[in-house]
């Protein structure tokens, strides 16, 4: 991942790679198949990766929310609507991408012998958590 600008590194691997792509890798893949296969200790390792994307996402909250305040902490008008715009742009420039990246990653889900989730179920369950959370900023995954 390349950018220039710092914000847009941060926002689009907090509000699209760690909700589509590290969710459907660590949550609906490794935490539950693993078990199910075997192995004990993925689960736990996993857990452990889950808790340091929650936090990063807490992380980006409030980061998000400030770049698409209507005012500084003064009151004082800022330019909401252009910085939105900016966001739905690196946004639009990096979802699909990273949405090749989740669809090349479901045959993965076929591999091994206990399937305890279907990778299209889990694709949509990312993709529909991750709308959710952009809808709430006023923010949209386009395909």
């Amino acid at each position: 991942m390349a950018a220039e600008d710092w914000c847009e590194i941060i926002l689009v691997c907090g509000l699209l790679v760690d909700p589509l792509l590290s969710t459907l890798l660590g949550r609906h893949f490794l935490r539950r198949f693993a078990a199910v296969n075997g192995d004990a200790v993925t689960p736990v390792i996993e857990m452990g990766a889950e808790r340091d994307r929650l936090r990063f996402s807490r992380a980006v909250r409030p980061l998000l929310d400030m770049v698409l305040a209507e005012t500084d902490r003064a009151g004082r008008p800022v330019p909401a609507a252009a910085n939105r715009a900016v966001v739905q742009e690196w946004l639009d420039q990096w979802s699909p991408a990273v949405l090749a990246a989740v669809d090349a990653f479901l045959p993965v889900f076929d591999l091994p012998t206990m399937r305890p989730v279907v990778g299209e179920a889990a694709r949509e369950a990312v993709v529909a958590a991750c709308e959710e959370q952009l809808e709430r900023s006023g923010l949209e995954l386009r395909r």
